[in-house]
């Protein structure tokens, strides 16, 4: 099982959210199961089902606006994993291995969420 959840945030930014999907899926390479997509509207999220290939994928539709913090702190709790991997709408990966284990050797790029 994988010790990182992705979290991530938006509101009524498909065309933004479909390239941070895209390129996270090209770039990722760390295992990932759980994924958690927060809209902060009433738009639909079906189709990142096509896209994302968690085993469970978690998309929330707040309804009206809530505010990015609000969300937050309401569905963090469904995370399960000692990790966050948490980004926004309009990030965009470009190069590969932006998630490592950590290592005596290196410092980690992930802190728990629970910190």
């Amino acid at each position: 099982m994988s010790d990182v959840t992705f979290f991530l945030t938006s509101c009524k930014r498909h065309d933004l959210l479909k390239t941070c999907l895209e390129t996270f899926v090209k770039h990722n390479t760390y295992p990932i199961e759980h994924g958690i997509i927060v809209e902060d509207s009433d738009m639909d999220l079906e189709w990142v089902r096509e896209i994302l290939p968690f085993k469970k994928l978690d998309l929330i539709n707040t309804a009206g606006r809530q505010g990015q913090l609000a969300n937050i702190d309401k569905y963090y709790p469904l995370i399960q994993t000692p990790y966050v991997f948490h980004c926004e709408d309009d990030f965009v990966f470009i190069r590969d291995s932006f998630i490592e284990p950590r290592s005596e050797e290196h410092t980690s790029e992930l802190q728990s969420h629970h910190d």
